[in-house]
């Protein structure tokens, strides 16, 4: 619950939700890798090298893998704000909707910082951080950050274990294991890394160690022999009773080619379907689930729109064929052609809530596109698309020779080093966006409030409720992006509220 005063005062101001998630609660599916009541015997362990650390230990807190110099956000970003308030923040944070907002929100998981006050065993920040990064399937990053800190607790190693069961890179996670049974792995874990090392025989053991002892539920235990001997199971039905939906049941399942759950996946399942054999249906629908939040970089979803030929027609298919035409086009060299496939293919991703994705995965090739021969009246298309790629010059081969008012603030707002025009024949939008970059004192209260947090040493505090302002994205209110702006450019990130102006001006909200 929103417990203090100032936190009932920020969900006044912008509008958070009125209950925030409890700590560690935003992950329901971590499989059930540990087991506290008992350690696992390991013959092949260095036991001279077993090592055991708590996750409390101060110089975890602060732990990350972007530079105060990568992110601009402050070393002493938490200030006065203590441990249990930065982890109800990060679990309260709404999920933004504009690219630039959602990358600085990941930019603060990810950000080296002064370790947050608190009591020794109280709430982790550095647990809050990697489960956050999950819950939007950002399976690298987390993977990152727990390399970062180190896989020396039991719970960085339930973490470390189920993103490598995600990404099929659980590699590091079991040599953790291997050498340190302090970890305290559960029969399954333990299976599971000992089939992976291609131990099949010890991994068959310690499944028949599992049932003798009950350590093993009968769900569990009929999945995993399957994993272990999918031959055996040729002539039976291909049921296996439903179990706690985690992550290692659900990779396991699809080993042994059994049916999911239905429903949609949580979004760090997506990653399953992003490999090269996987139906390419299924590829384009779980990159476009997790492009939209950041987590993947949209060359994998590019990858699988050319992974065959479009199926049908509408959904999926028009995304597909629009890339493979834009595609054709481009290899023609033919300007015409380009613009015709250009044109189509930025509607059909600017009503799926993907034009940034577009850009940033043509931004190399537009970039040599020839503008002789392209009809003067697309030129606006590769503009704003080279823009939003961050393509600077070539971006300005496509201004026209009487740039308008309005193509003047795209540029300047791409290009950190261009003055902002002045507010002269811009849209009221327009104007509000300039102000809120360039003003000197607060524009409206929320903006008031959220710099008297940044003024008594609680900037981490103040930027995230800046970001929360732009939890509408697309479709955020005009006051409220001003005050982000304000806030955002005050506190020395104004590259990034530049570009969350861009991106407000030249993305729609998905059709």
């Amino acid at each position: 619950m929103i417990r203090s005063g100032r936190y009932a005062c920020l969900a006044f101001l912008l509008a958070l939700p009125a209950v925030a998630q409890e700590p560690l609660s935003a992950i329901p599916w971590l499989s059930d890798s540990l087991r506290q009541d008992q350690v696992l015997p390991d013959q092949n362990a260095d036991t001279g090298a077993i090592t055991s650390s708590s996750l409390d230990a101060p110089q975890t807190e602060g732990i990350g893998i972007l530079s105060p110099r990568q992110t601009g956000l402050p070393f002493d970003l938490w200030g006065q704000t203590s441990r249990s308030e930065v982890v109800e923040l990060i679990f309260s944070h709404p999920e933004g909707k504009l690219p630039e907002a959602q990358a600085m929100f990941q930019n603060i998981l990810l950000a080296k910082t002064r370790p947050p006050s608190g009591p020794s065993g109280g709430p982790s920040t550095m647990l809050a951080r990697i489960d956050r990064l999950l819950s939007i399937g950002a399976l690298d990053a987390a993977e990152a950050l727990i390399a970062a800190a180190g896989i020396i607790d039991p719970e960085l190693f339930r973490r470390a274990f189920d993103v490598g069961v995600l990404t099929n890179r659980p590699e590091a996670a079991c040599a953790a294991l291997r050498v340190n049974p302090a970890l305290s792995p559960t029969f399954p874990a333990r299976i599971f890394c000992l089939a992976r090392a291609n131990d099949g025989d010890a991994a068959a053991l310690t499944l028949r160690l599992g049932h003798e002892l009950g350590a093993i539920s009968p769900e569990e235990e009929l999945l995993l022999a399957r994993f272990l001997d999918p031959q055996a199971f040729e002539d039976e039905p291909d049921e296996v009773p439903d179990t706690p939906l985690t992550a290692l049941d659900y990779a396991l399942r699809d080993a042994v080619a059994l049916a999911r759950p239905q429903g949609t996946p949580p979004l760090a399942f997506e990653h399953l379907d992003l490999e090269q054999g996987a139906p390419m249906r299924a590829r384009i629908t779980a990159g476009e689930r997790l492009v939209k939040f950041g987590s993947i970089a949209p060359t994998t979803l590019f990858q699988a729109y050319r992974a065959g030929r479009p199926a049908a027609s509408g959904s999926i298919w028009e995304r597909a064929s629009a890339v493979q035409a834009l595609d054709r086009a481009l290899a023609s060299r033919d300007g015409a052609e380009i613009a015709e496939a250009l044109s189509e293919a930025d509607e059909v991703f600017s009503n799926h809530g993907l034009r940034v994705a577009l850009a940033k995965a043509y931004a190399a090739r537009l970039a040599n596109v020839p503008r002789a021969g392209f009809p003067d009246d697309n030129i606006r298309k590769p503009f704003e698309l080279l823009l939003l790629a961050g393509e600077l010059d070539a971006a300005e081969r496509w201004q026209s020779a009487s740039p308008s008012a309005q193509a003047k603030l795209l540029f300047a707002l791409a290009d950190p080093e261009q003055s902002l025009p002045s507010a002269d024949g811009l849209s009221g939008l327009e104007r509000m966006i300039v102000e809120g970059l360039t003003r000197t004192t607060a524009p409206n209260e929320p903006a008031r409030y959220l710099m008297s947090l940044c003024k008594s040493d609680r900037k981490g505090e103040g930027i995230l409720g800046a970001l929360a302002l732009l939890r509408d994205g697309f479709e955020v209110d005009p006051d409220d992006l001003q005050a982000a702006l304000f806030v955002l450019s005050q506190m020395e990130l104004g590259l990034s509220a530049r570009r969350i102006g861009l991106e407000k001006l030249l993305l729609r909200p998905p059709a």
